[in-house]
């Protein structure tokens, strides 16, 4: 009896590591995140960057922010904190640097929510970009949300969206690497 439900038991985890090797694993950022990085710390020289294998994050000069909503009615909401920018300083012997903070990922599919992508957000102290380029090669897009303060260099908006519009020539297939 017991040899039959540990056959069972060996059976089951065969059929499920089995089921696990054929779903389709996400592409690695890897290659995004080298093109991505120098861009950043052109601009942004002092900006952290972290990356793992779904995810690029960076950021520098940024603060808590209690932002304020208006709901489905045109209601306020409660306030929310959020980590957003700095502004730039406006004492012209400091010369601080408006922050910015930028989160990227990868999913699979094309982008299903609810928001029209990509389109800015305007906040009273920041602009949020959010993007969500599909890929139809690799079948999967990335959810992208960058906030920047109201002093972003000069076309840096319109190349980050040129890098991230163009991902699948960074991003490949697990199988083809």
């Amino acid at each position: 009896m017991y040899q039959l439900i540990a056959a069972v038991i060996l059976l089951i985890s065969l059929l499920q590591s089995a089921a696990r090797a054929d779903e389709p694993t996400a592409p690695s950022l890897a290659l995004l995140a080298q093109e991505l990085e120098p861009f950043i710390k052109k601009h942004y020289p002092q900006a952290s960057f972290a990356f793992e294998e779904n995810t690029i994050h960076f950021e520098f000069n940024t603060r808590k922010y209690l932002i304020h909503s208006t709901d489905m009615m045109g209601g306020w909401g409660d306030a929310v904190e959020e980590i957003g920018p700095q502004a730039p300083s406006r004492n012209s012997r400091l010369k601080r640097q408006g922050g910015v903070i930028g989160n990227i990922s990868i999913r699979p599919g094309a982008y299903g929510g609810k928001a029209s992508l990509p389109h800015v957000f305007h906040h009273h102290y920041f602009d949020r970009l959010g993007m969500a380029p599909y890929s139809k090669s690799l079948d999967c897009h990335l959810l992208v949300n960058l906030s920047y303060a109201n002093d972003i260099p000069p076309d840096f908006e319109k190349q980050f969206r040129s890098i991230l519009n163009h991902f699948d020539k960074y991003v490949h297939a697990k199988d083809s690497e």
